[in-house]
């Protein structure tokens, strides 16, 4: 905003307030998301009225009463020196910083919202608004209920808020998930390590049949060393020779019979 006072002092009735846009540009900027204040909200409800407005990085959150209701919202003016001027600036700026929210959010990832500029209270400027991530609950706690179109934001302090959902063209309220880790390819030190554990595996499983084969030689050769060559039948020479006494000479098996056939005198 660019107050263009043509010459006059401030807060003159003749003060005019230029208003200068400029179209956002980057990424995410044709995803809009935008909420209004649910009637069945507390703060509905005690009569004031609210949007908040995602354009890719940035946010604009409005709160305040509806239009007829107090001074700012019961007056027609051109200008907020000009309603100072007739209404009080005393009283105008107190209903302004206790009735109503003008924030300019940046959203620095999803689940990261962080106050950029305060209308009212400049101190504000880079406190969180919502951190999903916070341990200690910084800007307290957002719930988001798309099958019912709503979101539900509790403040640190302060009633809980209930926004309807107008438009979701993105969340930003819920953090990205982690990217997926690609599978682990295995280093070639690894890949000769377990070549050389299965080529063990495979000798330690070769190894018994070789001893196998080892002990069968050793029972073979072990039974041929312990039979022993036939023995010769000497036993009817032996009982010749006893018969015969010492000092007899050995005789022919002819001359033997023909005595034993001859009759004696």
């Amino acid at each position: 905003l660019q107050e263009d006072s043509g010459g006059l002092g401030a807060g003159d009735a003749e003060a005019r307030v230029l208003e200068h846009w400029a179209r956002l540009s980057g990424e995410g900027v044709d995803k809009v998301t935008v909420l209004e204040l649910a009637p069945e909200d507390k703060a509905y409800a005690a009569g004031r009225r609210g949007a908040w407005l995602f354009c890719g990085r940035y946010s604009v959150r409005v709160l305040g009463p509806p239009r007829g209701d107090g001074l700012v919202g019961g007056s027609c003016c051109k200008s907020l020196a000009h309603l100072e001027a007739i209404r009080g600036a005393e009283a105008v700026r107190a209903e302004l910083r206790g009735r109503y929210e003008a924030v300019l959010v940046e959203v620095e990832q999803p689940g990261l919202l962080r106050v950029r500029r305060d209308a009212w209270d400049t101190s504000r400027a880079g406190t969180v608004v919502y951190d999903a991530k916070a341990a200690d609950g910084a800007g307290g706690s957002i719930e988001v209920n798309l099958a019912e179109g709503w979101v539900k934001h509790q403040p640190p302090a302060g009633d809980e808020q209930r926004w309807r959902i107008r438009e979701w063209g993105a969340d930003p309220f819920t953090p990205p998930r982690p990217p997926t880790p690609p599978p682990a390819t295995p280093s070639k030190e690894s890949s000769d390590d377990e070549e050389e554990e299965a080529s063990a595996e495979d000798e330690e499983e070769e190894q018994p049949d070789k001893d196998g084969e080892e002990e069968d030689q050793d029972d073979s050769s072990g039974s041929e060393a312990l039979v022993a060559p036939p023995k010769k039948k000497l036993v009817a020479k032996s009982g010749a020779k006893a018969a015969r006494g010492p000092g007899a000479r050995p005789k022919s098996s002819g001359a033997s019979s023909a005595e034993a056939a001859s009759p004696p005198p």
